[in-house]
């Protein structure tokens, strides 16, 4: 993933994790160039993860935040609104 294209994904990411509240930390890794690798630091647990850039670019808001519920195991959850 070029550099742009990954700024992108890991700024959405970024802004994802601070609307949900969580306190939680994102650390990028060193990776290849067609991945991101995160490890997100959430409540004293750390949590790695290595996505595909092609594929992450590809997934809607609302199942990025699945995924993200999950590679947290629920440290990072998508804020519910109130009407």
């Amino acid at each position: 993933m070029n550099g742009d294209r990954a700024k992108e994904q890991l700024e959405r990411i970024r802004a994802m994790v601070k609307e949900s509240g969580a306190d939680c930390t994102i650390e990028v890794v060193r990776g290849e160039l067609d991945s991101v690798h995160l490890t997100f630091h959430c409540g004293g647990k750390r949590h790695s993860v290595a996505w595909v850039g092609a594929w992450l670019e590809t997934l809607t808001d609302d199942n990025l935040w699945r995924e993200l519920y999950r590679v947290t195991l629920g440290g990072v959850n998508k804020p519910t609104t109130r009407n």
